[in-house]
């Protein structure tokens, strides 16, 4: 930095009207290094360059000839230039600044230098090769600026300047959390009804000065809590001040805007919020997706997070004992997550079966026992009780479990049998018969016994 200063302080030095000898023309060449692929460098030629054979005089001026050396001259002075006319007043020569080059930088992208006030201009977009080179550039003082940011100010007097991209451009990373404190890359196993942390982490860099824009789309199975907080490593950025936002259904916008931009320098900015996980989750990871595109200039970057939930098929069956395995209708069950006791979790049912769904009802009903879905489950173990067995079948004297996996890609399938009732027989069917038959028979026996007991009694006496 000292070197490049030093640099700009010798090339800036006014000298007054000197004699030169051996004025020297060449065409010469800045080459840009470093520089940024699909960005935009322009270099723009704002004083004349004159030089004695050895170039030790040499001094920068405006000639006094037209409109337009006049009108550059008055933005160069806006710029905070100074200038003292020769002597036979056909030429200004620029005098000594005391401007940094950073302010130099500042005030001649401020003062409004374009293509058509500059003496000359040049404009390249990098390519792949990692360099901007302008040749055939008349002697002079450059000005060398980037899409990138404000690069510096380049004055001249040789064959050839090389300079170094020195702008970087900004840099994010998208991240995930199930609790809100340790936030990371990985794909997060999720119930539906649970909260995700998002975390977006900017890395503002090196002269930026534009708007530096974030937008993120969320899968239609997040429920965006619209509760975006924005802050940097010294405070709470300030809404419609240092940045904006658009939220439009589950998607949104977040431009750091320009002026506050401009005003840090690699800071590192934090957006948080969170969403919860609805009912439109699916069990494929890449299905359940968070994104955010981070957009300066002309460069992208992407970075998207993930989550699974998991399902289970509940299907109801006999138990083969009085026959073939058959499918059963009329069970109806509750889920725990503990083998006794506990509270019942809750669902609520569409159309493709039931979700998980804190505000939901306890009970699930298996229809017609072909196989019931059950959406939006962690991984865990997990405890069916039966509340109603299927007519004429006991129910299950205990809970059964299944088990969700974590990184399952199918759905779980469970079958809960239930076996005939031979205990107590279906109302109105042969069992029921038979029951009364045995018990109107003993009632019977029991008053001839009664009866016959007595008279032998009486005869004994």
């Amino acid at each position: 930095m000292k070197k490049t200063n030093k640099v700009l302080a010798v090339l800036l030095v006014a000298l007054m009207t000197f004699a030169l000898s051996g004025m020297t023309a060449f065409a010469g060449t800045i080459t840009v290094t470093d520089v940024v692929k699909g960005e935009t460098y322009e270099a723009f030629k704002i004083l004349e360059y004159k030089s004695n054979t050895d170039k030790t005089a040499y001094s920068y001026y405006l000639e006094e000839s037209n409109a337009k050396t006049a009108a550059l001259k008055t933005l160069l002075e806006g710029a905070g230039f100074t200038f003292t006319e020769s002597a036979d007043k056909t030429q200004y020569f620029l005098n000594e600044t005391t401007m940094t080059a950073s302010e130099i930088v500042a005030a001649l992208k401020d003062a409004g230098l374009t293509e058509s006030n500059a003496l000359a201009y040049a404009k390249k977009t990098a390519g792949s090769n990692g360099e901007a080179v302008f040749s055939g550039l008349d002697a002079g003082y450059w000005f060398v600026t980037t899409t990138t940011g404000s690069l510096c100010t380049l004055a001249t007097y040789d064959d050839e300047e090389l300079i170094v991209e020195k702008n970087t451009v900004p840099t994010m990373d998208k991240k995930q959390s199930a609790t809100g404190t340790t936030y990371a890359d990985d794909a997060l196993d999720l119930a539906v009804g649970a909260t995700v942390y998002y975390q977006i982490v900017v890395t503002d860099g090196t002269g930026t000065d534009k708007d530096i824009k974030l937008t993120d789309t969320m899968t239609d199975g997040i429920t965006f809590n619209n509760n975006i907080v924005v802050a940097d490593t010294t405070k709470t950025l300030v809404k419609d001040t240092d940045y904006t936002v658009t939220v439009t259904d589950n998607d949104f916008v977040l431009t750091l805007l320009a002026s506050y931009v401009k005003t840090v320098d690699n800071e590192t900015i934090t957006v948080t919020y969170t969403g919860v996980v609805n009912e439109n989750a699916a069990m494929n990871s890449d299905t359940n997706t968070n994104t955010v595109e981070l957009s300066y200039s002309k460069q992208t970057q992407t970075d998207t997070v993930k989550f699974s939930t998991y399902d289970m098929n509940l299907k109801k069956t006999d138990d083969g004992s009085v026959g073939s395995e058959t499918t059963l209708s009329g069970a109806k069950f509750k889920v725990y997550t503990t083998a006794e006791g506990g509270t019942a979790m809750k669902f609520s049912k569409d159309d493709t079966g039931y979700y998980v769904d804190v505000n939901g009802s306890e009970e699930i009903d298996a229809a017609d026992g072909t196989g019931v879905t059950i959406r939006g489950l962690a991984p865990a173990t997990y405890y069916l009780e039966e509340t109603q067995a299927p007519q004429g079948y006991n129910k299950l004297a205990a809970r059964q479990d299944f088990t969700i996996t974590s990184g399952a890609t199918a759905t779980l399938q469970v079958t809960v049998k239930n076996s005939a009732n031979v205990v107590l027989p279906s109302t109105g069917g042969l069992g029921t018969t038979l029951f009364t038959t045995f018990g109107l028979f003993a009632i019977l026996a029991a008053g001839v016994f009664l009866v016959t007991n007595k008279r032998i009694a009486k005869e004994e006496i």
